[in-house]
């Protein structure tokens, strides 16, 4: 009876072994499943990853300052400044010719360049004009109406498209109140007869130690007549440095003829220097 006892206590021991052997394996079949599931199938970010930055270390962040702009020029502005020149705001620009404008009016001060003497001056009237046609000014004349008086300007040998600062003729003198109108064009000519603005293929001339000048007669044979030279002050007054001419005289220097070929001058003209002056043209007989 025992030995049946101890046969059937051995025989529930071996089944509950085995019960749990196939619950462990049950187990391990379910953590490998559950396993595989998240290797194959992960789950689903909440977001979207943020896209690899290739040049930037930190995404850079918005300014809240206004963005600079550059300022843009008033294409009717004055476009000139001119040591002792006082622009009259309330007097506007105007065409007075098919080749003229006055672009400003106002009051100078400083050395009078209208005759060559470089006096100094206060308070003159003057003018800024352009030539505002390909074609040369030869001589031009305006007039102002100021306070019942009429102020007179004179411009020589102007160029295309450039500009010249104008002192009144007779030096007049602008008083508080002036009024000033009626701006006239009287006479204008662009009769270039006789200019040579090209001249080199007769005569070069090259700067030497200063404001020395040589000229020479490289066209291979001799001039009998003279050779006039004809010149004018400039300075880089244009807001980009544009060139302004000063005043309406046109310089001249003669060099006396008869000139033989390849002969050689030096000149030191008058009211003329290497970086403050532009050469116009010549005159001479071919």
């Amino acid at each position: 009876m025992a030995k049946k006892n101890t046969q059937k206590k051995q025989n529930s021991q071996n089944n509950d072994t085995k019960i749990t052997i196939i619950v462990i394996a049950f187990a391990v079949l379910i953590i490998a499943a559950i396993a595989a599931l998240v290797l194959f199938f992960p789950k689903e970010p909440d977001q979207q990853p943020e896209p690899p930055q290739t040049e930037l270390t930190q995404a850079p962040t918005e300014s809240t300052e206004e963005p600079t702009q550059e300022p843009t020029e008033d294409p009717n502005a004055f476009p000139f400044e001119i040591p002792g020149f006082t622009l009259f705001e309330d007097v506007p620009a105007e065409i007075v010719h098919d080749q003229l404008c006055i672009l400003g009016v106002g009051s100078y001060s400083g050395p009078y360049f209208e005759d060559g003497s470089d006096e100094s001056v206060t308070d003159v009237l003057a003018i800024v004009v352009e030539n505002i046609r390909e074609d040369w000014v030869e001589n031009a004349d305006l007039i102002l109406s100021c306070d019942g008086e009429t102020a007179h300007f004179s411009v020589s040998a102007l160029p295309g498209h450039r500009c010249a600062i104008l002192l009144e003729q007779d030096r007049m003198v602008y008083a508080d109140g002036m009024e000033i109108s009626n701006p006239v064009c009287t006479f204008c000519t662009n009769d270039m007869t006789g200019k040579n603005e090209d001249f080199t293929a007769d005569f070069s001339l090259e700067p030497y130690e200063g404001d020395i000048l040589v000229f020479r007669n490289v066209s291979g044979h001799d001039f009998t007549g003279d050779a006039v030279l004809y010149y004018k002050t400039v300075a880089p007054y244009g807001l980009h440095g544009e060139l302004l001419y000063l005043g309406g005289i046109a310089y001249t220097y003669c060099f006396d003829g008869p000139i033989a070929a390849d002969e050689m001058r030096q000149a030191n003209p008058a009211h003329y220097s290497i970086g403050g002056s532009a050469i116009l043209f010549m005159s001479y007989d071919s």
